[in-house]
Formats: C-alpha cells, structure tokens, sequence
C-alpha cells in the first residue's frame, strides 16, 4: 500500500471518528478540554477507536480501561491485558486495568438467571461507572461499529423484538457513547493495516454455537452471498424503528400524565393507576408503561413480554386482575391497578422485632440480647430458648457500625444483601441449602436504605454473612 493511500486511509477514518465523537453529542471545543475514556479490549475495534482518538484528543486527557474477565483460560485474558498495557504505554496513555476473579462471573450468571455474557457485561459497566468516578471522565467511548448494530438489530429481530429494541445499539446512553457506530468493520481493518498496528483476537468470536457469533459468521455470510443490499435495509428498519420509538415513547409520557399514575415510596415500593384509563390506551403505549413500572418496582427476574400482554389484554375486561410473576404482582384494588412486589405472609416460623435500645428480646425462636460496646459496634447474643437446657448455645457476634433502632427478622422472598464486591445477591439463594432456613435471622438497618447487613448463619454453625462497612 502507497504511502500517500495509507495517509488517506488514516485522514479518513480520522475524521468519521471526530464525527462520531460530536454526533454522539460531544461539542467540538470539548475535544481539548473535557477528560475522554475509551474501553479497550485488545481487539481491532477498540484498538482503532484508541488510536484515533490519541491523533486528536490530548494525551493527558485521554485515559484508557480494560477488563479482564477471566473467562477464557489465562494465558489468553492475561496476554489481552498485557497487550493493552502495553500499546497503552507506546502511545503514553494512562491505562487502567481490572481484573475480576475468576467464576465470578459464571456464580454471578446462575445467581441471577442470566446469561455468561450477559452477567459479563453487567460486571464490566460496573467497573466502568467506578472508572468513570475516579478518573472524572466526562465521556466513556465503547468500540461497536456499524457491523455490531447489523448483528444486534437481526438478532432482535430474530427473537421477536419490537421498536423499542430494532432501533438498535444507541449512539449515546449517559456518558457512554459510540462514536464508531457508522463504521463498517472493513474500514477498521484497513486503518489498523496502513499504520501496521497489531490486534489481538477472541477466539470464542469463532464459536457458532454463540447465537450473535452464528449470525456473524454463517448467516450474514449466506445473506452476503443471496442478497445484495441487506445490511442498508436492516440499518433502514433500525433508523425507522428508532424514529417510531421515540415519537411512542413522547405518546407514552403524555398518556401516563393522564392515568392517574403514582408512585409509591417506602419499603414496599409500587406503582398504581387507573385501570379504566390505562385499558382505553394503545397497546404499544400501555405495553411501555408496564415495564415502566416493572423497572421502578424491581423485578427479581426478566420479566417475559407474554405476561405483559396478558395484563394489558386483561385490563379490557372486567375481571379483577390478579397475576405474578417475577417476585412482582399485578393487583387490582378500588378501580386501580397496582404493579408492586409480591407480599408474602410469614410463616408459623416467621418473625420479625424492631430493637430500639440495649436489652433482651424476644425474637421468633431467638433469645437476643442487644448491647453498645465501643467504636460504633453493637454486639448481640443469641440463644435458642425453645431447646432443652443442655442443648442451649449460646452465639455472639459484632456489628460495625450499626445504630438503633434496627430490625431482626425471617428471611422473605425478595430479600437481597451485598457480597464483598459490591453485588447483591439472593438471601434465599445464600440460605437454599440450609434446612433451618427460616430460622436463620437477618439483621436490618432501618435507615432510608433499609439495607440488610447480616444473615446470622453462625447459630447453626455456618459462617455469618456480614456486610462490612
């Protein structure tokens, strides 16, 4: 390749990327004075995101993050984060490195009943909202490109998708923006083999079995061969759907300021409007205000689409709706309609006590005694009152930070508590292999988070699950 062609490849690319950057709503003096990240995995996109943008955006403005996920074996991660360090270092750009502990990820996955890549990525925009923090980046740039939007929109459609997901990976979301979502994957290619700049590659990208790389690697080839044009069409319904979304969900906010929509604080959070109004609204608005609702409430799983149309069609009638699903009930109460979390009675073995001062309570099958001990901790004492005497044991342990009054309780179905990095994981799950489950007490804050801070596992001889202040 000429010289003068390798110029013009690089002036090029160059400048669709200063376009991307200002397109996806950076203004163009903040080139020079804002902090810019950019997340780097070693391959070719992000590789050629991370050197175009060191052509026109200052050094000491620029800071790079890479994650290691360590889910493929370790001389691979390991050589992907070393590469990136180290080109990190050629360009004299500060590059940030996290490494997350291996089976994290595949625990986090089974936990929360999502998929490997899935969990993958909720880890990784975990780490890149604490990146964002630290370094006080005002923009983060991701590396999709024009292919990936072609891979995503085909594979929603393939999976029934509606508007709201055919218009495809957004330019900008926050601070996270996407200035190579008009670049075709070739010309990425091109860029990085007229300056010579090596890559790394995923292996796993090769594995079909993979529903996106089966799209990638044998259906988009077969439409290359059968259907000239395909990839512009697909790139039309994204920009059409994307269009429809926005003027249904400008529809959407008018039409919940007419339902007598509200939203419910406290610790059982809920929404509730008014079904007559809501059921006179169109599907596609009535279907955006349910999941509204469902992310306001918190669902403990992905709630199915087909559920959805099943209240909305039920709204029409004039049964009295009652349906859950997902740790969420959709409830009917004096002609509203409620979307909150599923109340659960307590069992015979359920319990619950708020201990306001030092002293001995009464706590299910529990004798507990509270007392102030120094450095801000509180310590309790615990004891089975319901066993014969020479069976009695008495337990202790210490909690830092805790400050009266707080709550000692059975477990409930929703019940959610931190682990050590920062994930909140099911204490149904924590307790599943207990046969004493409903025994075991929780201890609970009851400040404005009302956040659950021990599962005292110890009085039956399991490690206590304490969050550490």
């Amino acid at each position: 390749m000429a010289k003068s062609d390798s110029k013009n490849i690089v002036e090029e690319f160059d400048s669709l990327v200063k376009k991307g950057m200002i397109f996806c709503g950076v203004k163009k003096e903040e080139l020079t004075q804002k902090n810019f990240g950019v997340a780097v995995s070693g391959g070719t996109d992000s590789i050629s995101l991370l050197t175009s943008l060191s052509h026109f955006i200052p050094k000491e403005n620029l800071y790079v993050v890479t994650v290691n996920h360590n889910l493929r074996p370790s001389e691979e991660t390991e050589g992907d984060a070393f590469y990136v360090e180290s080109y990190c270092k050629s360009l004299n750009i500060h590059c940030t490195r996290f490494d997350v502990a291996r089976g994290k990820i595949i625990s986090l996955s089974k936990e929360r009943g999502m998929g490997v890549e899935e969990a993958a990525r909720f880890t990784r925009y975990d780490l890149f909202e604490t990146f964002i923090t630290e370094k006080n980046i005002s923009f983060l740039s991701l590396a999709h490109n024009q292919n990936d939007q072609i891979e995503t929109v085909v594979m929603r459609f393939l999976k029934g998708a509606g508007a709201e997901s055919l218009g495809g990976i957004p330019f900008a979301r926050e601070k996270f923006i996407r200035p190579l979502l008009n670049v075709p994957r070739a010309m990425i290619e091109e860029y990085l083999k007229a300056q010579h700049i090596e890559f790394r590659t995923d292996k796993t990208n090769f594995d079909s079995s993979i529903t996106r790389n089966f799209i990638r690697n044998e259906l988009m080839v077969l439409l290359d061969k059968k259907m000239v044009g395909w990839k512009k069409a697909v790139l039309s319904v994204s920009k059409k759907s994307y269009d429809d979304d926005k003027a249904i969900n400008y529809l959407t906010d008018e039409s919940i300021s007419k339902i007598d929509w509200k939203i419910n604080s406290g610790k059982n959070k809920s929404v509730s409007f008014n079904k007559k109004k809501f059921s006179e609204l169109f599907t596609a608005v009535q279907r955006r205000i349910m999941f509204r609702a469902i992310e306001i409430v918190g669902a403990e799983e992905r709630v199915p689409y087909i559920f959805v149309e099943k209240v909305c069609s039920l709204s029409k009638d004039k049964n009295v709706i009652n349906e859950s699903v997902a740790g969420i009930e959709f409830v009917e109460e004096n002609e509203l309609l409620y979307i909150r979390k599923k109340i659960v009675q307590a069992t015979e073995s359920g319990f619950f006590v708020i201990l306001e001062q030092v002293g001995m309570y009464k706590v299910g099958p529990w004798l507990i005694e509270a007392s102030e001990i120094q450095n801000c901790k509180i310590e309790l004492s615990a004891e089975n009152f319901k066993c014969e005497n020479q069976n009695k044991v008495k337990k202790t342990i210490q909690l830092d930070g805790l400050k009266f009054p707080f709550a000692i309780r059975s477990k409930q179905p929703c019940d959610e508590i931190k682990d050590s990095s920062g994930s909140m994981r099911s204490v149904s799950k924590i307790l599943a292999g207990c046969k004493n489950a409903d025994d075991v007490p929780v201890v609970q804050e009851l400040s404005s988070q009302q956040k659950i801070i021990c599962i005292w596992k110890s009085l039956f001889g399991e490690r206590d699950w304490i969050v550490k202040n």
